[in-house]
């Protein structure tokens, strides 16, 4: 089960580089679950000039089968 956990993980980050002109994504090297965002702010507000790095953490258990 961990395999196809993982296996999910890693389709949907290779599906994420379709917007590497948006966002980029590091994956940690010691944590496939561990996921840091780097994006800049939106142009023409507050935050154009700024940039911002958001850290996901997927629980083991994130590809659960539905009931």
């Amino acid at each position: 089960m961990q395999a196809k956990r993982l296996s999910r993980l890693h389709k949907e980050l290779e599906d994420l580089k379709t917007f590497k002109d948006t966002f980029s994504v590091v994956v940690d090297p010691n944590n496939s679950r561990i996921w840091k965002i780097s994006f800049k702010g939106a142009e023409k507000t507050l935050y154009e000039v700024k940039n911002f790095t958001l850290q996901f953490k997927f629980p083991e258990e994130y590809v659960k089968k539905k009931n």
